[in-house]
Formats: structure tokens, sequence, C-alpha cells
């Protein structure tokens, strides 16, 4: 792959780590490439990670993103802190210094989706960069909070959305008006909610102080 780029879809997964070629996967007559990842999903085991398989018959030059082998849909991954095999102390340490901080410093707290909308993954769009940048930049503004801001209250995550937003379409806002089936938006929303729930009991968060809010 002269000139080629090969790109995972997480920060510090290690893409390229390690490598394996001279194999023929599917039996077409070209070599094929095995990549390693260690660290995907945040798993700092020396047995972790994953595996992607890139077949041959790509022109030079092109971009690929990489999936792995016999996953068909993108797999949740919580990860308590990026960097996290870095960290010295437990998440819980790190998640009451951030609380304290913002209390501290009434710092405001805005999540800002830049990945699929739409639809499920890899049937919709991903939010554009011009509305990323517009969002962002009205965050940094405060101009997504104050006492002349209307909001929605997700029904699901508990959050506050903005109505509007400047050089944003209010349409793309909330993420439920951005699907044509409402109910399969409705369906994976209580799957995401319910996948958080079990991470926050397995993790036992709740022993930490630290409050359930979904």
């Amino acid at each position: 792959l002269s000139g080629g780029q090969v790109l995972g879809d997480q920060p510090d997964e290690r893409l390229g780590f390690s490598l394996a070629g001279n194999l023929d996967s599917d039996g077409d007559g070209s070599t094929d490439l095995l990549i390693g990842s260690p660290l995907y999903n945040g798993d700092v085991r020396i047995d972790s990670g994953r595996v992607v398989l890139l077949t041959a018959g790509i022109d030079d030059g092109g971009v690929i993103e990489v999936c792995e082998v016999g996953v068909t849909e993108p797999q949740a991954a919580f990860s308590a802190c990026y960097g996290g095999p870095f960290m010295a102390h437990k998440p819980s340490v790190y998640a009451n210094l951030l609380r304290e901080k913002m209390a501290q410093h009434k710092a405001r707290c805005v999540l800002l989706n830049t990945g699929w909308s739409g639809g499920p993954a890899g049937s919709a769009d991903r939010i554009s960069i011009k509305n990323t940048r517009a969002l962002l930049d009205a965050a940094l503004n405060g101009d997504l909070h104050g006492d002349d801001v209307e909001y929605d209250m997700h029904p699901v995550f508990n959050l506050r959305i903005p109505r509007s937003c400047l050089d944003v379409d209010s349409a793309i806002l909330n993420p439920r008006h951005m699907w044509e089936n409402k109910d399969a938006y409705d369906v994976a929303a209580d799957k995401l909610r319910g996948m958080f729930r079990s991470n926050f009991e397995k993790q036992g968060f709740g022993e930490f102080g630290i409050d359930a809010v979904v």
C-alpha cells in the first residue's frame, strides 16, 4: 500500500504496533496484511486488543477505515479516562477531582457529537466539520448557556439540548429529530443507556460516591 493510509477509529489504540504479511486469507492469489492494535478498547492486557485484516486490491493512495474481522457494527467501549494505562490512581480519584474543579471554577460542560447522526453507524452521515466548528465556538463562547437559552431535555440521558445555535441548522441539535425511524432511535437510545448502567455497576462507581445520572 504505497503512499496510502490506514486509520483506526479510537485514540491511543496503537494501530500498526505489529504487522504480519505473507498470507492469503481469502484465496484470491494476492497477499493480505494483518495489523495489530493492542490497546483497542483501552485494555492493557498483553493478550487483548484486536487484529484487523487488510485484504489486497486497494488502490495506492487510498484511506481505509479498518474494522475487526467478523464484527458488523461498532462495539461499545467504556474507558474511564483517555490514557488510562498511564494514570497513577483509580478513575474515581480523577472523577472526583474533575467534579471539584468544575464546581470551584463554575466550569461549563458540553457533550459534542462529532460522529454519526441520523441513523445507526454506517447508515448515516457524520456531523460535518463546519457544524462541529460552529458548535465548538458556541460552547467556548458560552452561547449554549444562559438564562435566555431554550432547551429540550433528552428523556433517556437527562441531557439539556439547546434548541438553536448560531450558524447551525437546528434540526441536527436533537439526535432523535435526525432519525427517520423514531422508534428505532428510541430502541437504540434505551440500549445505550442499558450499556452505561451495566458498566456503572460492573465498575462499582457508586461505591466511590459517584452518582448515577441515567
